[in-house]
């Protein structure tokens, strides 16, 4: 019987933790949105932004 009470209690416990962890987790994301969209639209135009900037250096480098 005590066993099984204190399964459940550390069981309880780390419920607990994992809900604070996860509110602390979603407060942060919340918070930093903005930087966070402004950080994956980066990364996502990554590609075409340095293909453009090549693009444009090479056109720069011919047309001298």
């Amino acid at each position: 019987m005590i066993s099984i009470l204190s399964s459940f209690s550390t069981l309880l416990l780390l419920s607990w933790g994992a809900i604070l962890g996860a509110r602390w987790i979603f407060k942060i994301v919340i918070n930093n949105r903005e930087n966070i969209s402004n950080f994956i639209y980066n990364a996502y135009n990554l590609p075409e932004t340095t293909f453009q900037k090549v693009m444009i250096g090479i056109n720069k480098h011919n047309t001298k």
